[in-house]
């Protein structure tokens, strides 16, 4: 059996997602809102190995990851305002990472803890546009990641 190692248990992140400012329309109108604060607090991995890639060097194979975030959002439609939280779930199958990190997230769940009545015509669509927003970022951030742990072994 291959014996995977875990990377991420424990570890300060401190990975930096860029805030974003959005809008969307929909039916009822366009709302304008603001991501901000994001904050990826937790990445688990199901295990790594390094392989030869056959030009003399290593790839690091990621079994597949799942992160969670958090972030804060504030919004506004006509003269309403509000400001909720998010909660950001995602995960992504095997990976390998050698010269380039290939790593893209399969999955990213988003979901308002609360906001206003009126919002919840908005929330999908906003929901959506945050997604495909913010998974570049989190695809980065986590790249970045493990590019600076990566250098820390080669030294």
């Amino acid at each position: 059996g291959v014996i995977y190692h875990s990377i991420f248990q424990g570890v300060k992140l401190g990975i930096k997602i860029p805030d974003y400012h959005g809008q969307y329309s929909g039916w009822a109108g366009t709302v304008y809102y603001s991501v901000t604060n994001i904050d990826l607090q937790d990445i688990d991995d199901q295990g790594w190995r390094m392989v030869d890639d056959g030009n003399g060097g290593m790839t690091l194979v990621v079994k597949g990851i799942t992160l969670k975030a958090k972030a804060d959002v504030s919004y506004r439609y006509l003269l309403l305002r509000d400001t909720t939280t998010i909660s950001i779930n995602g995960g992504a199958n095997s990976f390998e990472f050698g010269a380039v990190c290939k790593m893209k997230l399969n999955k990213l769940d988003i979901k308002f803890n609360g906001g206003a009545d009126w919002f919840y015509k908005f929330v999908a669509g906003v929901a959506g546009d945050i997604k495909s927003h913010i998974q570049q970022p989190l695809e980065k951030g986590v790249c970045k990641y493990l590019e600076d742990m990566m250098g820390k072994i080669g030294k």
